[in-house]
């Protein structure tokens, strides 16, 4: 794929609106065609078709907040009222690769950058997810681990693994707050 200049990264007002407050929406893969999910175990999140795992775990209701001066998206899940975030365990992935690990967090403090996620123009119908470090969103490929979401600091070259479609969701969804399975890993 073509390298786009990089004032693309730049915000574009209508990505935004593709996150009212309040709003229940899915966010699909333009690289796998499957949806980010929150895995059972509380903790872990995926990629998975929609046929694949509970309705609610793929959805997430958005909370806008801004902080100086800048809007930001938090996606809580609708699963397990936990929040789209990055790990705090630091790189994760392939040593060519400069990416973390996407993981389900609770609020601890409302000032978090773990949570902070500003949507940009993707082209073509697409949003990016720009993290608030300045990675973008990732649905890895099928070289490995291909199921699995991280983010991926920016270079100037863009993927459609980085590419997702946001799909509004109309039901309302009572969150079952789960604790993450002993077996798993710790609550982060």
């Amino acid at each position: 794929m073509r390298s786009p200049p990089a004032s693309h990264l730049h915000h574009h007002p209508r990505a935004m609106d593709l996150f009212p407050d309040g709003a229940y929406v899915r966010l699909r893969s333009g690289w796998h065609e499957t949806y980010l999910h929150a895995d059972e175990d509380g903790v872990g999140v995926s990629l998975r078709t929609r046929a694949r795992g509970p309705a609610a775990n793929g959805v997430w209701r958005v909370h806008r907040v801004q902080r100086r001066g800048i809007d930001y998206v938090l996606l809580h899940g609708a699963a397990y009222g936990r929040y789209l975030a990055l790990s705090p365990r630091g790189k994760w992935g392939p040593s060519e690769c400069v990416s973390f690990r996407v993981v389900q967090r609770g609020l601890d403090n409302p000032e978090q950058d773990a949570i902070m996620w500003s949507p940009k123009d993707g082209g073509r119908g697409y949003v990016l997810m720009s993290h608030l470090i300045n990675g973008l969103l990732r649905a890895n490929g099928r070289l490995w681990n291909a199921d699995a979401v991280s983010v991926d600091y920016y270079f100037g070259t863009l993927t459609n693994m980085r590419q997702w479609r946001v799909e509004f969701f109309q039901r309302q969804w009572r969150v079952e707050v789960v604790q993450p399975t002993p077996q798993g890993p710790p609550p982060l």
